[in-house]
């Protein structure tokens, strides 16, 4: 998930957790910097809560030490793609895309990539 497309993806997370104690879930979760992120202490909350729950926080733009563990990547590059996994991409049109395109050139099956399209539009 990228930016405001992480709205969509913490409930299902939740859900998932709450349902399926068995199930491991890594979220992705990428921003250009520090003030861009959010959610971050619920976060910390379900990875706290539940042990097969784990996140990354990437700040692609991010030029500072911070008081919390994050990757100075995009998701993109910081995305470890594995086998028999399902995959809820959420976010920027154009990181969609991009990890479409690395899942299908692992030969990630398409009906285990799962994905939608976010952006914030600015009134006209």
């Amino acid at each position: 998930a990228t930016g405001a497309g992480i709205a969509p993806i913490l409930p299902m997370i939740t859900d998932l957790l709450e349902q399926d104690k068995n199930c491991n879930i890594h979220l992705y979760f990428g921003v250009s910097n520090k003030s861009q992120v959010f959610y971050l202490s619920k976060l910390k909350t379900l990875k706290n809560k539940y042990p097969n729950f784990n996140f990354d926080l990437c700040l692609s733009k991010e030029n500072k030490d911070l008081k919390f563990k994050y990757k100075k990547s995009r998701v993109t590059q910081a995305i470890n793609v594995k086998n028999n996994c399902n995959y809820y991409i959420c976010g920027n049109p154009n990181m969609v895309k991009d990890i479409r395109d690395l899942l299908q050139q692992n030969n990630i099956d398409k009906n285990n990539i799962h994905f939608e399209k976010f952006t914030i539009q600015n009134p006209s």
